[in-house]
């Protein structure tokens, strides 16, 4: 059982910096530094479509635009992540080969535009959540001094919704992280820890996915896969509890009560 593995784990959390090999250390490196790149790769493409997307919806679209275009982009967090990875497979990883000329067709930059593209539609709900929640009153008070309906998002519905956007940007960045299917399918699962975004990389859920079924239980392999499960669990633990915490205490300045 799972919880067999907690006493072992902890015992040699201590021991690894001198009894794990260097080649497994190295391996340990490799795998956070790609799951870092991923995760910036996909934050750096997610957030400049889903924040302007959001703004448009919330604030600027006519309303016969917003009814359709707001459920047809949320409709999008259903779509099965294995069915992305195919299209970033057979579409986005050529493309991006074709254009910057890469050397290895799947590389970390697919994987990463890939997770950036299927996190948009989760981040722009929850953005757009955050604008819409701002009083229309406060927008209509801002025009009537004399502001322009630029002027008016950017001082005053901004300001507003920015722990709600940080919250969003937040559970974003948690599902980048916990991410396998489609990096799994687009990153070529090699452990290149070089800095160019262009190489091969393999990422720590998809490391767990490909090596702990066929792991011994008990085994210093198995502990140190226990442990990097451990990790990313409590990182999208504090990620959500963080973003969950900005949500709450925005809803109490707003006067509202929080789900």
């Amino acid at each position: 059982m799972a919880m067999e593995a907690i006493p072992a784990l902890f015992a040699r959390l201590g021991g690894l910096g001198t009894s794990t090999p260097i080649s497994s250390r190295w391996k340990l490196i490799s795998l956070a530094w790609a799951s870092f790149k991923v995760v910036t790769i996909a934050l750096t493409v997610a957030i400049p479509i889903a924040i302007p997307a959001a703004l448009y919806v919330s604030q600027v679209a006519p309303v016969r635009w917003r009814v359709w275009l707001k459920p047809t982009l949320e409709l999008m967090q259903g779509v099965p992540t294995v069915v992305l990875g195919f299209l970033a497979l057979w579409v986005l990883a050529p493309a991006l080969q074709r254009t910057f000329g890469a050397p290895f067709l799947l590389n970390g930059m697919v994987a990463g535009v890939a997770v950036g593209l299927a996190i948009v539609p989760v981040m722009f709900s929850l953005v757009e959540d955050a604008l819409s929640a701002v009083p229309r009153e406060w927008v209509r008070a801002a025009l009537a001094l004399g502001a322009t309906p630029w002027e008016a998002v950017r001082r005053v519905v901004w300001p507003a919704a920015a722990s709600g956007i940080g919250a969003a940007v937040l559970l974003g960045m948690s599902q980048a992280l916990g991410e396998t299917m489609i990096v799994m399918m687009v990153s070529g699962n090699a452990t290149l820890p070089g800095w160019s975004l262009w190489d091969p990389v393999r990422t720590v859920p998809v490391e767990l996915a490909l090596e702990l079924v066929g792991t011994a239980r008990g085994s210093q392999r198995y502990s140190e896969l226990f442990l990097m499960g451990f990790v990313l669990l409590g990182l999208s633990v504090a990620l959500q509890g963080l973003a969950r915490m900005i949500r709450i205490r925005n809803a109490r300045q707003r006067g509202e009560v929080a789900s």
